[in-house]
Parts: structure tokens; sequence; C-alpha cells
């Protein structure tokens, strides 16, 4: 015996929340110390939800989309990125955080503000090693901390 199932869409085909054509707006743009530069644009998708685009100096980059309401993954997911001769900071936070804390080896700490749950920062020259980040509520209790490894 066969079966036979039809779809009204195909859902293995379906792209996804998209961006809203023209509807991105440049959120923040930060410089490092060497000249290596990073652009965050947020906008609407698709799907009611928002998307988020960071492109660096020398053409890397990367972005995402969020659907309407979603309220899953980790509450700290944080990368270091390499451009133009300086390292960033780059990630994604839930809501309910308001800042993220960045404690570098040497002792000195940067403080980040995420912008609609995306953090991008550009970290001090000579970062070499290992830093925690750690994602702060308001009343600044660590609601996630993680060890950051570097490029």
């Amino acid at each position: 015996m066969v079966g036979l199932q039809t779809f009204a869409r195909d859902p293995l085909s379906d792209p996804g929340p998209r961006p809203l054509p023209g509807k991105q707006r440049v959120a923040k743009v930060v410089t490092g110390s060497q000249g290596g530069k990073a652009v965050l644009r947020v906008g609407p998708s698709s799907a009611g939800g928002r998307c988020w685009r960071i492109s660096y100096s020398g053409g890397a980059g990367g972005s995402g989309c969020l659907p309407k309401g979603y309220r899953g993954g980790p509450v700290l997911d944080a990368a270091a990125h390499e451009a133009g001769g300086d390292l960033f900071l780059e990630g994604q936070v839930r809501a309910g955080v308001a800042s993220v804390s960045v404690r570098l080896h040497d002792g000195r700490a940067l403080v980040v503000r995420p912008v609609e749950g995306v953090l991008l920062a550009a970290l001090p020259a000579a970062t070499d090693r290992p830093i925690v980040v750690r994602a702060l509520g308001a009343g600044g209790e660590i609601r996630a901390m993680r060890r950051l490894r570097l490029p």
C-alpha cells in the first residue's frame, strides 16, 4: 500500500522569516582601534519578528531572523570576530538581559548594551586570551556566563 500526502506549502522549501526590503535601519556602528568597522542593521521580518545583520569591513558578516514571539535560544550566545585587524564581540541575548559584562584577562571590564537583543562591540587591542562574558539582568544579577575563546 502506498500513501500520498499533500501540503498547502512545502515546509522543507520554506525559506523562513526574511528581512522586509527597505525596512532595515542602521542601529549601531562600531570602529576598532586599528580601523576595523562593524555595522549592525535591524528591522522587521516577513513573519512579524525581527531580523538583524552585522557587516564587517573586508566583506564578512552574518545575519538572522527570528519569528514573532520567539522566546527560545540560549540566554547568551556570543562569539569573537576578527575584521580589519580588530576583534569584535557579536552575539544575541534573550529578552530580560539589560547588559553584558566582558571581563578581560588583565582585569578590565567592558559593558555592552544589546540593541534589540543583538550584541556588537569592539574589543580593546591586545586582547589575546579567553575572556569571560556575563549576561546581566536590570538589577545586575547574572543570567548567564561563558568563557569566550578568541580567534
